[in-house]
């Protein structure tokens, strides 16, 4: 890989993506310093690069580093995050043994201030991270027991993956009052392993729409808090048995166990709604390359589901999920959000139909609303609308989430919506 100037205009930005090689420093603490150069994406000769997913945070509280001898301010949570990835390669933090060290980063790899070069490299990241060696998800720095919960995450799995199909599910908690016995008067200040864990999935992180994507698509995940590594596999393994043990009945309660603690332990655990099946229900899709009519469906629902999601750009509420449907929707982020959100719409409505996006909103009691915004239910069609960035009446605002104050109904019923405007009055907006 060539190293580069950093605002050097890639070969062709449709094809060629930038990747860093972080430097070593003596002072753990120093300026980070880092060379970038150019890669062909598609070569069959690329080399094996590590995609970053994180959370950029407050735009406006940066810290400088030097890429290829040039400043470049990065975000605080990012440049914590290269800083201790620079110490791996001393030894402190062992990572990606079989892996080149090599970065892809949104930030400093896209030029962020080139809106031409951002619009096509955008429709290039699910390539990016479809090829990344590891998506390395990075939560932020350890906080909140963060450390315990990882730790307690992989001693778990462990003990789990011992487990045959005969085995009891229980015994081996046993061994880890921690999990499930009561505080103790020295730690009743403190919070229990699985509140710990509970925190990790409340992190900003898992809020983000681009993150979503990022994980979704990658071939191997690796979460990180602060030093502390554990792969996606072993948080799938107890979620699996979590899930495996919720409702069980009292008659199979284990002798160590209280009622009250059973009940905590089979009704009370929160990382079965954490989010993680669903992610990993998407990762099973999408890498299976067989299933297209079921992806087609699948995009529709990840489309609705996500619509919690946050970005900082509205536009990215679109962009963000296009690898997920095959919506003909090219970025470009010079358009405004009325013109993007409109082209949306009328993209949208063409693939999927009415049939199909009724048939899914039939569970949120849509036809019920429909028929009274027919009859004239103006207070019905005001909830069902947003006007935020100027769009036409019909036009769903998909960057509403269920506590923005015009989200009485889900982004489903709003696009079916759209179609029995249409089709049912001659003096309503169309697109253009």
């Amino acid at each position: 890989m060539e190293p580069g100037y950093f605002a050097r205009p890639l070969p062709d930005s449709r094809r060629y993506i930038r990747l860093i090689i972080i430097q070593p420093a003596q002072d753990p603490n120093g300026i980070v310093e880092c060379s970038l150069g150019t890669i062909p994406l598609f070569d069959p000769e690329t080399p094996a690069y590590v995609a970053l997913s994180y959370v950029w945070g407050d735009a406006s509280v940066t810290e400088e580093i030097r890429v290829n001898s040039a400043p470049l301010a990065v975000t605080t949570n990012l440049a914590a995050l290269l800083r201790l990835l620079r110490t791996k390669y001393r030894g402190e933090i062992r990572l990606f043994a079989d892996t080149p060290p090599m970065f892809w980063v949104d930030a400093i790899c896209i030029n962020q201030q080139d809106l031409i070069e951002k619009s096509a490299q955008v429709p290039l990241m699910k390539d990016i991270y479809r090829g990344a060696k590891y998506v390395l998800s990075w939560l932020g720095p350890e906080a909140d027991g963060s450390m315990e919960a990882l730790s307690s995450l992989k001693t778990m799995s462990e003990e789990i993956a011992k487990l045959s199909p005969d085995s009891d599910r229980f015994e081996w908690l046993r061994k880890y009052p921690m999990l499930w016995g009561p505080k103790s008067e020295q730690a009743k200040d403190k919070s229990t392993v699985w509140e710990n864990i509970d925190r990790l999935w409340d992190r900003p992180y898992w809020k983000r729409t681009w993150i979503f994507q990022e994980i979704v698509l990658a071939k191997n995940v690796l979460l990180m808090c602060g030093k502390a590594t554990l792969p996606w596999d072993v948080v799938l393994r107890v979620e699996n048995w979590v899930k495996s043990i919720t409702g069980t009945a009292e008659h199979l309660k284990p002798s160590f166990l209280n009622t009250s603690q059973w009940l905590q332990f089979v009704f009370g655990n929160n990382l079965k709604k954490s989010g993680i099946r669903q992610i990993e229900n998407n990762r099973q899709v999408w890498r299976y390359q067989g299933a297209m009519a079921v992806r087609e469906i699948v995009g529709l629902r990840i489309l609705v589901s996500s619509r919690h999601l946050l970005a900082t750009n509205p536009r990215d509420h679109v962009y963000g999920l296009l690898s997920f449907t095959d919506v003909d929707i090219i970025p470009n982020y010079s358009k405004s959000v009325r013109d993007i959100f409109t082209e949306t719409a009328w993209k949208y409505l063409k693939l999927y139909g009415l049939t199909q996006l009724l048939n899914l909103a039939r569970k949120d009691d849509f036809a019920e609303k429909a028929a009274n915004l027919l009859k004239g239910g103006k207070e019905i069609e005001n909830n069902l609308l947003g006007n935020r960035f100027g769009i036409p009446s019909w036009v769903p605002d998909v960057s509403f989430n269920s506590d923005s104050a015009h989200s009485a109904c889900s982004s489903l019923q709003r696009i079916a919506y759209i179609f029995i405007r249409c089709f049912t009055s001659s003096s309503i907006e169309c697109f253009p």
